[in-house]
């Protein structure tokens, strides 16, 4: 049986959803997106929960969306685009425990989040100059390591 692309564990409070492609650098597919929204559903139900960690496994955080899926259908960019802004307004604190690279789709991802802890010995960043800037990756976190955090909107 394969492994799922997005692992699911409590600890006390927290719900960790963890991005589990790491041969592909957890570069964002379909069925990480799923695998997220089932972890975001099931946070959303559950009183228990008060917190969601959205974590990594391998050396990557992640690579952004998945060039191959993309190229073969737009269906998974609109779903980046709904699962990215309901991160946002989710009614639980989201947070990114950043351990490696957070590239493109995948920083999207983490500036979605509330809060984010990034390892200071791995790296962030975003190309977009040749695809087009998102509003999301256009924020400036202002952290160069550890903490950081999503202030309100205006």
């Amino acid at each position: 049986m394969a492994a799922s692309a997005v692992r699911v564990e409590r600890h006390g409070s927290g719900l960790w959803l963890w991005l589990n492609r790491p041969g592909a650098l957890n570069a964002l597919n379909s069925s990480i997106v799923a695998g997220l929204e089932r972890g975001l559903d099931e946070a959303a139900v559950d009183d228990g929960v008060r917190a969601v960690v959205i974590a990594a496994e391998g050396r990557a955080f992640c690579a952004g969306a998945d060039l191959k899926e993309v190229l073969g259908s737009s269906e998974l960019v609109s779903r980046l685009g709904a699962l990215f802004s309901r991160v946002e307004a989710f009614s639980k604190p989201v947070i990114a425990a950043v351990q490696g690279a957070a590239l493109a789709g995948g920083l999207e991802l983490v500036l979605c989040c509330d809060l984010w802890w990034r390892d200071v010995r791995r790296c962030s960043g975003t190309r977009m100059r040749t695809t087009g800037c998102s509003r999301r990756a256009g924020r400036r976190c202002g952290c160069r390591g550890g903490w950081g955090f999503r202030g309100p909107s205006s």
